[in-house]
């Protein structure tokens, strides 16, 4: 996190631009002075970033200079809370139809059925969510008039953004799952539970998904990260006030604390859950427990 805090800060400060060079109503050089010196602009690289280091270490991630009324913290408490409600959300859908897709897929023995999984999950592998999203809106929301399309007033509205965000990770998680399961039907014990007469869903549930699914759990922790920090496409496309449009919006403003505060929720996001993904293993994979 430490690593992440000094890069993320030395890069947005090195890049070309500055958060006032776009104010029009900042016309004199004093006034812009005067906010370089309030933000601590004017100060060598090295003193702003020990400076907010010290913030830092106290839970401060400074205050928006595009938001002045608003620190990074409470932008943060606001916007998180909406994206892991719709990014949890996704990560559900995803990894419930990409784990079936992905099972049927392998485990199918009538060509047709097989060849209509694959095509799903490569489908929705190649269409991303700036495709998939005005798809769903055009037919669900204004054709057939099922589903509404913006804000979060009823839980109706989160079914087209969940599964414009859900549709895309399912092909990649029915991907995974296709090459896992494969590769664990080949194995000796799956062998020997036939020759037991152990019946084929019996097979696929105890003994194949377990050690089948692990790419998928594998996946699960930078997917679950990525989803739980919002998605800047799905987000404006269906007016989601979450941290995915302030963070683009952030970049676009040279808004440097909440472009680092952003980028230090996501680090610890991906941190906390791979962490997770490595301790769940024990519970999936019982050679592991044995060792």
């Amino acid at each position: 996190m430490l690593v992440v805090s000094f890069l993320a800060f030395m890069l947005v400060r090195l890049a070309p631009g500055g958060p006032f060079e776009q104010e029009r109503e900042l016309e004199s050089a004093e006034a812009k002075r005067l906010l370089r010196e309030k933000y601590l602009l004017d100060e060598s690289l090295p003193r702003q970033y020990f400076h907010y280091l010290g913030q830092l270490l106290q839970g401060d991630l400074g205050n928006s200079i595009k938001h002045p009324n608003h620190s990074v913290n409470d932008i943060i408490a606001q916007g998180l809370p909406v994206s892991i409600l719709l990014g949890g959300l996704a990560f559900m859908f995803s990894l419930f139809w990409g784990v079936v897709i992905g099972s049927v897929s392998a485990v199918a023995r009538h060509g047709g059925v097989r060849a209509l999984a694959d095509s799903a999950a490569m489908m929705s592998i190649c269409v991303p969510a700036l495709v998939i999203g005005p798809l769903l809106i055009m037919i669900f929301a204004i054709q057939l008039r099922w589903l509404p399309v913006a804000m979060l007033d009823s839980p109706l509205h989160l079914i087209l953004p969940v599964l414009t965000l859900g549709i895309y990770y399912a092909g990649r998680v029915g991907r995974l799952t296709h090459q896992g399961v494969l590769t664990t039907l080949q194995s000796e014990f799956v062998i020997a539970a036939r020759a037991k007469g152990l019946r084929e869903t019996t097979i696929l549930i105890r003994h194949v998904l377990p050690t089948g699914l692990m790419p998928v759990i594998s996946y699960s922790g930078p997917l679950l990260a990525d989803l739980l920090t919002g998605s800047f496409v799905a987000e404006n496309l269906f007016q989601i006030p979450g941290i995915g449009v302030f963070l683009v919006q952030s970049s676009l403003n040279r808004d440097f604390p909440l472009i680092v505060g952003l980028a230090l929720v996501y680090a610890l996001l991906l941190v906390v859950l791979n962490l997770l993904v490595d301790l769940s293993y024990r519970l999936v994979d019982p050679r592991i427990r044995q060792d």
